[in-house]
């Protein structure tokens, strides 16, 4: 009996779960100095999506929605973009930073997923 495997080979998944959580920790750091320096928000936003991205992409579809599907992806984004409201109303630039970061990978990583689901269907007919 065969098991069907989603995703790329075994060399691409050990390479993805090894630099897929640096790639993200370098993110929030790019959207840490954002305040300070060039960069922030939305340059560490799309940062952190695209560890997102690279997760899908070695693993599959499934393991992508099983861990932030588009639906919550995109309830992460409003939260973030009504924090960053907030943040700037109150005047703290790290906080700022940061929900941008969130509404940005999160929105980018929706729009992501839901593309993959239509070329799927897409593909199907």
């Amino acid at each position: 009996m065969r098991h069907e495997q989603s995703g790329m080979t075994i060399l691409v998944k050990t390479i993805t779960r090894l630099t897929a959580g640096l790639i993200f920790i370098y993110g929030v750091f790019i959207a840490k100095q954002g305040h300070s320096a060039a960069g922030g928000g939305f340059d560490g936003g799309v940062i952190i999506a695209l560890s997102l991205i690279l997760i899908v992409l070695a693993f599959g579809k499934k393991t992508g929605v099983r861990c932030l599907g588009a639906g919550r992806a995109l309830v992460l984004a409003a939260a973030g973009a009504a924090a960053l409201w907030l943040s700037l109303y109150t005047r703290h630039e790290i906080a700022a930073e940061f929900s941008a970061a969130v509404m940005v990978a999160t929105g980018l990583f929706a729009i992501y997923l839901t593309l993959m689901t239509v070329a799927g269907e897409r593909a199907k007919q």
